[in-house]
């Protein structure tokens, strides 16, 4: 196997204008240069050896993006739609700057910890973290870190945080199905409603956003869906037993919109007229189903988009804002309708 100075000596210049042509540092290389070392390059097919590199440069180029889960049971995580586009928009933006990914589902601190120390990575995304485990993290990680979708006030220096308005856009789903005459609304999501997540704060904007409009919140349409603990028919059969209670839902994620719709088509129950339905996230899939999700739009890969920038600001040792608020809007379709 061909190394650099077999390149450099080969091509009659030095280690260092052979690593500048790699590493496309090439202002003051030749271009007849650059195409003799490309040349050689490809001759041998040569690739840098990045642990090596890392030895030199005490740099992994490595980036851990942790999917967290409070449970040993995360078998949805790469199935969910929302998941797979931010890690695309982390992973645009980071490939650029020659960072790799390494991926993991966790169900703890400690094995956040291993990864940090075994494979060295230079920075950590966590995504799926409640506010009660922050703490840890902030005590015993002590490279850079990204927590995306957590509410929590952190002063450690080496943590930062990327959120979407929630508050705006559980408000912006309300009063679009009240502005459409809809008076008993119902909210439908995942987990609890009070672990200080995304959800709570989606949800405590939905009540506020009824009460504002002098409109009732009936504790009897407020759903949660465990998928441990029962399957989507058994959770629809639920729904539908109230279903004289409401006349729209606002979900809390485009995932279990979806999921509910297809099953509530099952069930001959048809979407708007007999119930509007209003998603969170504008998942790609929101669009292709029929009738076509209304929801709240957050640019889901923009904001991997922005936490690789942070990441990238921060291994460059620049100061990025603490918190990122990312804006989200509503998108009307097709699932709700005028009453």
């Amino acid at each position: 196997m061909a190394t650099l100075k077999d390149i450099a000596k080969e091509a009659n210049v030095s280690v260092m204008t052979v690593s500048n042509v790699i590493h496309n540092r090439t202002d003051k290389v030749s271009q007849d240069t650059i195409d003799k070392v490309q040349s050689i390059i490809k001759k041998y097919n040569y690739t840098p050896n990045m642990y090596a590199r890392s030895l030199v440069n005490r740099k992994s180029k490595l980036v851990a993006i942790i999917f967290f889960h409070s449970t040993e049971t995360n078998d949805g995580t790469f199935r969910d739609p929302f998941n797979t586009e931010i890690l695309a928009g982390i992973e645009e933006v980071i490939k650029k700057q020659e960072f790799h990914l390494l991926v993991q589902s966790v169900h703890s601190i400690q094995e956040i910890e291993l990864i940090v120390s075994k494979w060295n990575v230079d920075s950590v995304v966590i995504i799926g973290m409640l506010p009660d485990k922050v703490s840890s993290v902030e005590q015993k990680i002590t490279k850079p870190v990204v927590i995306i979708d957590t509410y929590y006030d952190s002063k450690k220096e080496h943590v930062f945080f990327v959120n979407s308005d929630d508050q705006q856009g559980a408000k912006l789903a309300t009063q679009h199905l009240i502005e459409n005459g809809h008076k008993k609304i119902g909210f439908v999501s995942y987990g609890g409603l009070d672990a200080g997540g995304v959800v709570e704060k989606r949800y405590k904007s939905y009540v506020e956003t009824m009460k504002k409009h002098q409109l009732t919140v009936n504790e009897q349409t407020i759903f949660s869906y465990d998928s441990q603990k029962e399957d989507i028919e058994a959770f629809c059969d639920r729904l539908l037993q109230l279903k004289r209670e409401f006349t729209a839902l606002v979900f809390a994620a485009d995932l279990i919109a979806l999921e509910v719709m297809q099953t509530f088509f099952d069930r001959g129950v048809v979407i708007p007229e007999d119930v509007s339905i209003v998603g969170f996230d504008d998942i790609y899939a929101s669009k292709l189903v029929r009738p076509k999700l209304t929801t709240i739009r957050q640019d889901i890969q923009l904001k991997g988009h922005q936490v690789a920038h942070i990441i990238i600001d921060l291994l460059n040792k620049k100061r990025p804002q603490k918190i990122c608020t990312m804006p989200v809007y509503l998108v009307k379709r097709q699932s709700t309708r005028k009453i």
